[in-house]
């Protein structure tokens, strides 16, 4: 018993790094995106620049854009995992509060990782100086 229970718990250790993969995998996707959003408005940001704007003002509305497609995604994303592996995978799930809680909180750690990555571009965009942009 006590060698099958080790070779589980092998396996689940292995299965484990799937959500880490998945979360680097979707920080790393946001980031292109933020980048990929701050070129396409790169030219009405330096209007904005040019009109007087602080970076800051940039940053805060490149931060709403990231943190509308955040909040969307998470909410999808658990939705749809609470309902696969609760319904699903786990015929009748034995879940306590600690539990919930716990991943509550690992994925409210990763959703601040991940703006403030997300964050980066903006923040390298805001610092440019509005001829570079312009140009």
């Amino acid at each position: 018993m006590q060698k099958n229970i080790d070779f589980l718990g092998s396996i689940w250790s292995t299965v484990m790094f799937l959500p880490v993969f998945t979360l680097a995998s979707a920080a790393l996707s946001l980031v292109g995106y933020t980048m990929l959003g701050v070129e396409e408005q790169r030219h009405e940001f330096a209007v904005l620049r040019a009109m007087g704007t602080k970076p800051k003002t940039v940053v805060t509305i490149l931060a709403v854009q990231s943190l509308i497609i955040l909040l969307s995604s998470i909410a999808v994303g658990i939705s749809l995992g609470v309902i696969i592996t609760l319904m699903i995978l786990m015929p009748q799930p034995v879940v306590t509060t600690y539990t919930i809680l716990a991943i509550a909180e690992w994925l409210l750690a990763a959703l601040v990782a991940m703006f403030i990555l997300s964050l980066w571009p903006a923040v390298r965009f805001a610092k440019k100086p509005i001829l570079e942009i312009m140009s």
